[in-house]
């Protein structure tokens, strides 16, 4: 942790903030004057101690998210369910990619992202501005592309049953990187099912995408096999 913050520069964005910051300045998280946490000014002991607040929303958001992974199939989505169900990796990754890169989807995205996240906010107290309208270099639009894109993930490989039967919520967990992909440069991982999410979901970013070698810790640009 110590090390990770060292390399980042003592400083990360955090979720909440950045969006009360696009809701309340209409402006994407990825400007430089959107806020950043420091560790250096917070203290890193005290952000590492988990404080009764600090467990009781990690708990919380850990029961949101494994309801999310173990989500059955809309009745309304079973014809595009048991069409998924059958596909091969190469298949399904092309698709995913055409899908939720095309134009039409994505003005779907920042649609859903304005109002869902726009409700939320105001359900919060955030003040949310006329000029709140995000797109694709917005962490709101990442946050809805993630979970479209998780569930869809999550149909392919597990149909109904729950993505992870040991500890359900950390396939959502790792979709976060996804949304948070929307105001990076890019990504490095050593989660294969999660580089894959990422080149299919940002396209203008796969020169970025780089895969870690936990072995060696060597690393190299990442692209499936499938589409070389």
């Amino acid at each position: 942790m110590r090390r990770a913050m060292q390399e980042a520069g003592n400083s990360w964005v955090e979720r909440e903030s950045a969006i009360r910051w696009e809701t309340e300045h209409g402006v994407s998280a990825a400007a430089d004057d959107a806020p950043r946490l420091s560790l250096l000014d917070e203290g890193l002991p005290d952000i590492l101690s988990c404080s009764t607040e600090l467990y009781d929303k990690c708990m919380e958001y850990e029961m949101q998210s494994g309801l999310l992974a173990s989500t059955p199939h809309e009745p309304s989505e079973d014809a595009l369910f048991q069409r998924i169900r059958g596909f091969s990796e190469a298949k399904f990754f092309e698709e995913l990619r055409r899908d939720y890169c095309s134009a039409e989807e994505r003005r779907h995205i920042a649609k859903e992202a304005k109002e869902t996240i726009g409700q939320g906010a105001k359900e919060l107290g955030y003040r949310v501005v006329p000029t709140f309208t995000p797109g694709p270099g917005w962490l709101a639009f990442g946050m809805i592309l993630s979970k479209w894109v998780f569930l869809r993930w999550k149909f392919w490989r597990y149909g109904d049953e729950p993505a992870d039967r040991s500890k359900p919520a950390n396939p959502w967990y790792d979709t976060d990187y996804i949304a948070y992909m929307a105001i990076a440069d890019g990504l490095l991982s050593a989660d294969r099912n999660q580089l894959k999410l990422a080149w299919a979901c940002w396209p203008e970013k796969e020169s970025s995408i780089y895969s870690l070698n936990t072995q060696d810790h060597t690393i190299s640009k990442f692209r499936p096999e499938w589409s070389r």
